[in-house]
Parts: structure tokens; sequence; C-alpha cells
């Protein structure tokens, strides 16, 4: 009876490393690359080494990109879908709604944090919307870093290069 216990308290650990990592080893398997464009900054933590700190152009979205069902409906801390087109050399948001719908665009799952309606009581759909994804941080190496710094006296945009399956991503490298 004893040795079941400790048997079974030595695997419950083990399945849970397994099961959190399934996900992000999924994405990057299956994913179909994207390109984003993105502002960063370099945070300093001894702890988590060399990384840094992504703000999506994504993260901040026109009103005017929502589905016109949905502006009613979506209030903070709701999740939607933002689906992507390509623009240039990267993707931007095509338009926002509350369901998934069956088409060919990549999507991303994201949470409203917050509505920033110009005039409430106007049917012009003016003002923003900030939106938050699961993933902002990329770890980096000193190499890189390094680049970063050079780029950063001239200016703060980068292009990301993400993993995208079914509505999570993970973000893989910087294209500087």
């Amino acid at each position: 009876m004893k040795n079941k216990k400790y048997i079974v308290s030595f695997l419950v650990p083990i399945c849970i490393l397994i099961i959190i990592n399934f996900i992000p080893v999924f994405i990057n398997i299956y994913g179909e690359e994207i390109i984003l464009s993105a502002n960063y900054y370099m945070p300093t933590d001894s702890f988590r080494g060399e990384y840094i700190s992504l703000n999506y152009d994504i993260n901040k979205v026109n009103i005017s990109k929502l589905k016109t069902d949905v502006d009613v409906d979506i209030d903070d801390m709701d999740y939607v879908y933002v689906y992507l087109k390509k623009a240039k050399d990267y993707y931007d948001v095509d338009f926002i709604s509350d369901k998934l719908i069956k088409n060919n665009k990549p999507y991303i799952k994201a949470k409203v944090n917050y509505i920033n309606r110009i005039d409430k009581n106007s049917d012009k759909k003016e003002g923003h919307i900030r939106l938050s994804y699961q993933n902002n941080k990329l770890f980096i190496n000193s190499d890189k870093k390094e680049l970063l710094k050079e780029k950063e006296e001239l200016e703060k945009k980068i292009k990301v290069k993400i993993k995208l399956y079914r509505g999570y991503f993970i973000p893989i490298d910087i294209l500087l």
C-alpha cells in the first residue's frame, strides 16, 4: 500500500509537466508561421535571463474593426477572435468577432482589456479596443540583444515571427 502511494506521488508531477508542455510543442509542430509588427522594450531580470517584452500593433485596434452584431455584446474581460489579413510584409487586423467563424483566415484568441469609446451615444464607431494576448515575452540570446540595442537608437519597431494554430500562438523569433 505504501509503495503505491509513493509511485502515484512520483507520477502525478511528471504527468502535470508533460501536459503543460503539450500545447506549445503542438503549436510549434503544426502551427502556421506568420509575421506581426511590434514595439518592444528590454527589461532586466537576473532570474529570467535575456528577454524582450513585446507590445504587438494588434493590441490596440480601432472600434470600427468590430463586426456590427458584436458591438453591444463585448465587455471588458471577454474573449474575442481577432482575424488577421496580410498587409505589406506582416499581418494586421481584418476584423474582430465574438464568435469563431469558419473561414481560412488566421485568427488569434484575445481578451478585451478595455473599450474606449469616444462618443457612447453616437452611431459612429470611434475609439479603440485594447486587447491582451497570452504571449508577450520572447527570450533571446545575447547576440540578438546587442543588435536590438544598436537598432534601439533608431526605432523601437520590429517584426516578430510567430507560430499560430487554432487561435493560440507562440513567438518564435525576431526579424531585424
